[in-house]
């Protein structure tokens, strides 16, 4: 079954949206979909207007309104600018309406038994279900703006939800992140771009290219799994878990 992939980002200078759309098309390139949404903002059209900041309704990309909304998807990209080095408000504001997410393990759940693990990944070189993917990518105002520590930042988020974290690495992209021809965004963490400290510089076709190949290499991994486990309440787990105990621990009875 392909993966469901879900792309979510908040942008305000329009930097991250623009990253974004390059992980989808890397993602279709791949063979794969993604849906697309942004993070509600939380600063008033006045402020905004203050801050020339461009109104982001005409991308047609549909406003994330509820976590549960994102209980569907098995794995996600997540496109987070930088402030100090860390998410930025909006973002925060999100994750602080998912503890129901974060208590019902929506974000973690894994009910694929261990001999379908065994059994899948002998047979047909796949890997059982293990909890919902996920790949970052960044925005910041220059270098040593945030790169890498808004990714670093975002690791306890993604471990308090279970979920598993897929970087970027330098293999896809090797020859574009060593490449000093130019200065540009990205790290092994993810894709990234420099916006300038106003906002004015928009990503390079260099960094849209990190993007897409991101998008690319996250859905070739996220699609050798299977993510054929329907997802079920968290209070099924333990019983579940101790029906593959008692089975393996027959097994190794009937073995000695």
């Amino acid at each position: 079954m392909a993966p469901k992939i879900a792309i979510v980002y908040y942008s305000t200078w329009g930097h991250v949206a623009k990253l974004a759309q390059a992980e989808a098309e890397g993602i279709k390139a791949a063979g794969g979909t993604a849906d697309l949404f942004r993070i509600q903002e939380t600063l008033s059209a006045e402020v905004l207007a203050k801050m020339k900041a461009p109104s982001q309704e005409a991308s047609g990309v549909p406003v994330l309104t509820d976590p549960s909304q994102l209980e569907v998807y098995d794995a996600f990209l997540f496109g987070i600018p930088t402030r100090l080095g860390n998410f930025p408000a909006q973002w925060r504001t999100f994750w602080d309406l998912t503890g129901k997410q974060w208590f019902a393990g929506s974000f973690w759940v894994c009910y694929a038994s261990l001999l379908s693990f065994w059994e899948s990944a002998l047979a047909d070189n796949e890997v059982a279900y293990q909890g919902k993917y996920a790949g970052l990518f960044v925005s910041t105002g220059g270098q040593g703006g945030g790169q890498e520590s808004t990714a670093l930042a975002s690791m306890s988020t993604l471990a308090h939800h279970g979920m598993i974290y897929v970087p970027l690495g330098y293999k896809p992209v090797f020859k574009q992140l060593t490449d000093l021809s130019e200065v540009h965004g990205g790290s092994p963490w993810g894709a990234g771009s420099f916006a300038d400290n106003n906002g004015s510089r928009p990503p390079s076709a260099f960094e849209l290219e990190i993007a897409r190949e991101q998008g690319k290499a996250f859905y070739e991994l996220v699609s050798r799994v299977s993510f054929a486990q329907p997802n079920g309440p968290l209070e099924q787990a333990p019983i579940a878990a101790n029906e593959e105990a008692n089975t393996v621990q027959e097994h190794a009875a009937a073995s000695h």
